[in-house]
């Protein structure tokens, strides 16, 4: 298998999270604003999402991480992860949050120039994906030795399922809570691709034995959610070992869904893969956006209506926008 065919199941699976992460942000975003579905599935569904979708990008920013340390050594992936991390947080925190700031009149957050100076210590709105995903990749660079990554991965694993266990202990100074909460999904992986576990599940496997495993997970999936949520009526802000076991059910199930998707090809949800980064850091403002449209000028109030319209503006349109500047200057909007 061809390494560009054994990596795309990585921009489904990506696909797949750059979807539930705009329906979240859409669906909270209309509950902030008073358009609300029935309180007790919102906060089902809401849980549900988050339980897993940002674990799951961690999960897929461990995966080629030793594979870039080897190739690059580590100062050149630290001025890479500058370029393709910290510019676009600096610049996206900068720009949105002034955009937030001239229209708080008209949008559910308050925003002041004063918080936008805070960036450096408090992550704002959907940056703070991009602030932790740096801090965990410029630890991982400190601690990276070739000898104890091939051979203690697995205690660095538990290592952090500890630390993430024990989270709340542990505290949030200096903003720790990131590596402590989510470091566990980026070793687990680099501990995933190392072992190819990807490999052996698209190489080794056929179609029907792939396809029956991903049927296998989703039911996993469903009764892990429903014990979580129901039996030990649990949110997914609980921390402990039942969130973390919830975490990795849910991950191994998009990988599996995203493999067997692998199989038949999906060109539309490989292309939100790629776009990730780029949907990731334009959604909010155009999602809020038609909100205000829908709210202020069409006067609709109607959920399905601006849950529908704020889901595909906020796919489509950053997708749009990116096509038509990537080959002007503007296209330092996003990276070095």
């Amino acid at each position: 298998m061809s390494q560009t065919m054994r990596e795309s199941w990585v921009d489904y699976a990506k696909g797949i999270g750059i979807l539930l992460v705009v329906f979240g942000h859409v669906n909270r975003g209309l509950q902030a604003a008073g358009i609300i579905m029935p309180s007790k599935l919102y906060h089902l569904v809401d849980s549900i999402i988050y339980s897993f979708h940002m674990p799951l990008f961690f999960f897929l920013s461990g995966l080629f991480f030793i594979k870039s340390i080897e190739k690059k050594g580590k100062l050149l992936l630290f001025i890479d992860k500058f370029k393709t991390i910290a510019y676009p947080y600096l610049v996206w925190s900068l720009l949105q949050g002034t955009i937030e700031v001239l229209l708080s009149r008209f949008t559910n957050s308050k925003t002041s120039f004063t918080d936008l100076l805070m960036l450096f210590s408090h992550p704002r709105a959907q940056f703070w994906f991009l602030y932790a995903l740096l801090m965990i990749f410029v630890l991982s660079i400190i601690i990276y030795s070739k000898r104890f990554f091939e051979r203690g991965i697995i205690v660095l694993f538990v290592i952090f399922s500890c630390v993430y266990i024990y989270s709340d202990k542990i505290g949030t100074v200096y903003n720790i809570n990131y590596i402590n909460q989510y470091m566990v999904f980026f070793v687990l992986g680099v501990f995933f691709n190392k072992f190819k576990l990807d490999d052996f599940f698209s190489k080794q496997l056929s179609g029907h034995y792939l396809f029956a495993i991903a049927v296998f997970l989703f039911m996993a999936f469903l009764y892990s959610q429903y014990c979580f949520h129901f039996e030990l009526k649990l949110h997914y802000f609980n921390i402990g070992i039942a969130s973390l076991c919830l975490a990795f059910i849910s991950i191994f199930f998009i990988v599996s869904v995203s493999l067997a998707i692998g199989r038949i090809h999906f060109p539309l949800l490989s292309l939100l893969g790629e776009m990730s980064m780029i949907i990731y850091l334009l959604h909010i403002l155009v999602a809020s956006g038609s909100r205000v449209i829908l709210m202020k000028v069409l006067h609709v109030n109607d959920w399905i209506a601006h849950l529908t319209i704020g889901l595909l503006a906020g796919i489509i349109i950053p997708i749009l926008i990116y096509q038509y500047i990537k080959n002007t200057k503007l296209k330092y909007l996003f990276s070095l």
